[in-house]
């Protein structure tokens, strides 16, 4: 067989398994908050914990794989004097519990961008209403605040809730 002909045979798989997970394509679409926690001390002047109201966007193109957009804002004073709104991309594995991994891009912050894992569960209460429970770990770097004498590796610690429609 051909280069090309392999070529077209990988094409045509691939273009079969996308129209049958076109059948189950689902949306989602939800809020809630997160609990967070810097591991580390920030300084008297920045707050290491607090609650950050999330809202999300799930394509769930089969019923193991899910995609997330999220916007969660964060309060004054954690990474900036003013409120901080940090898009997140997630890629999440599996149904009922969990794990994902995600990246965030925090706005006007000290933040700099953070990688997270996170493990959850998500709990059909009706079948359209989700309940996302999950507990998230991020690597985040810290840039230049005033507020922070030096550059600080902290790492976070989040416990989320979401409810969600799904569509």
């Amino acid at each position: 067989m051909s280069k090309w002909m392999r070529i077209l045979a990988v094409v045509a798989v691939v273009g079969m398994v996308c129209q049958a997970a076109q059948a189950e394509v689902k949306h989602r679409v939800g809020g809630g908050v997160h609990y967070w926690k810097a591991i580390d001390d920030l300084g008297s002047d920045v707050d290491s914990d607090g609650l950050a109201p999330v809202i999300s966007y799930q394509l769930r193109p089969t019923s193991l794989i899910k995609f997330e957009a999220a916007l969660e804002i964060f309060p004054e004073n954690y990474g900036s004097k003013d409120t901080v709104y940090a898009p997140e991309l997630y890629a999440i594995l599996g149904a009922g519990i969990y794990g994902a991994v995600g990246v965030g891009f925090p706005m006007d912050s000290a933040i700099e961008n953070f990688y997270a894992f996170r493990v959850g569960i998500d709990l059909e209460l009706l079948p359209f209403i989700y309940l996302d429970v999950n507990g998230n770990y991020r690597f985040t770097q810290w840039g230049s605040w005033d507020e922070i004498t030096e550059d600080v590796d902290t790492d976070t610690i989040t416990l989320g809730a979401q409810a969600r429609i799904e569509f």
